[in-house]
């Protein structure tokens, strides 16, 4: 079984934004972008409106539910956290 993905910490891993760039854009402190991507935070509603605002849609807020982040460990079996 696979652990859950980080949505942000993929999208900052695959070149997208650097922290830094995430913070500024968002509008979020840097040390509080920094635990949301190594997922030491969850962010709360308006916090992940910020950050899909900041990410152009490409780290929805859907992203940050516990369902989104399961993976399937077959295509017909259901998502597995």
């Amino acid at each position: 079984m696979r652990k859950p993905t980080n949505p942000l910490r993929r999208y900052v891993k695959e070149g997208h934004a650097t922290r830094k760039q995430l913070a500024e854009a968002s509008g979020l402190e840097f040390s509080y972008v920094c635990r949301l991507v190594t997922g030491s935070r969850r962010p709360g509603i308006d916090t992940a409106a910020a950050i899909e605002k900041a990410t152009g849609g490409a780290v929805p807020v859907s992203a940050w539910t516990r369902a989104a982040q399961c993976v399937p460990s077959s295509p017909a079996s259901p998502p597995r956290c």
